[in-house]
């Protein structure tokens, strides 16, 4: 046997964390984001049908972070995390959205917590600075005010689910750095 062959029994042990990368859809237009110059490029998207493949090659997921672009963008979301749910026993969900689509992220976030009654779930809205610089950061007017008034919807409902816990990330760069 190849001494660099390394192979990992998923059975015994599952992984601790996966990471997918669902949507390259994005509304904002951050020049710090790593994959700037493919945004909203979505044809090397993984489609549903190659999510369920991923999904049939592991027996459980203890934690699964969904991430892009902006998650909340991606079609037939809900229905991701679904598949992951069910076939993956994923009781650990993580989110980092950029907190835009208000309306969006609260409605999908009440029907995970309604019909996916054992999943945590963990969501990290992402601010590149304070006020009217994260707008310039973002390329989105109202970014900032967005982000806030998601995150207040979002700890109402927090209070009113146990699964659920919000909080922000801070992005530190050059951009928004003054040391």
């Amino acid at each position: 046997k190849d001494s660099y062959n390394y192979e990992y029994n998923f059975e015994k042990h599952p992984p601790n964390q996966v990471i997918l990368f669902i949507t390259s859809l994005c509304n904002f237009a951050c020049e710090t984001c790593f994959y700037s110059e493919k945004l909203n490029d979505t044809k090397n998207d993984l489609t549903f049908e190659e999510l369920q493949k991923i999904s049939s090659n592991f027996r459980q997921i203890r934690l699964l972070l969904l991430t892009g672009g902006e998650p909340y963008l991606r079609k037939n979301f809900f229905e991701i995390i679904k598949l992951f749910y069910n076939n993956n026993k994923v009781r650990k969900l993580h989110l980092p959205t950029n907190g835009y689509t208000t309306k969006k992220i609260i409605n999908d976030t009440k029907r995970m917590l309604n019909e996916l009654p054992k999943l945590r779930i963990n969501i990290g809205i992402s601010l590149d600075a304070l006020y009217e610089k994260h707008d310039f950061i973002s390329k989105k007017t109202g970014a900032f005010k967005k982000a806030i008034e998601t995150q207040e919807l979002l700890i109402d409902l927090e209070k009113k689910y146990h699964n659920l816990s919000t909080r922000f990330y801070i992005v530190l760069s050059n951009d928004n750095f003054e040391g």
